[in-house]
């Protein structure tokens, strides 16, 4: 999202891997460690930009993410 000045804004996230979640799947699943930012009423859903992101563990790109389930 952007902000006041017209900037884009980006948002961190923390997250626990789930390693048996999708393991039928052939799935990596990561658990948020805590909710998502707070954003006006009126704009997109917090994490509706998450799918298409780089997932790293530290320096180490694990993935990219696919979808965020609605009830997440």
């Amino acid at each position: 999202h952007y902000g006041p000045d017209k900037r884009l804004e980006a948002d961190h996230y923390t997250a626990t891997v789930l390693p048996m979640a999708g393991r039928v799947r052939d799935l990596l699943v990561c658990d948020l460690d805590g909710p998502p930012a707070v954003g006006p009423d009126t704009g997109p859903p917090p994490l509706s930009g998450l799918s298409g992101g780089p997932v790293f563990a530290g320096d180490i790109l694990l993935g990219i993410a696919r979808q965020v389930p609605q009830q997440r």
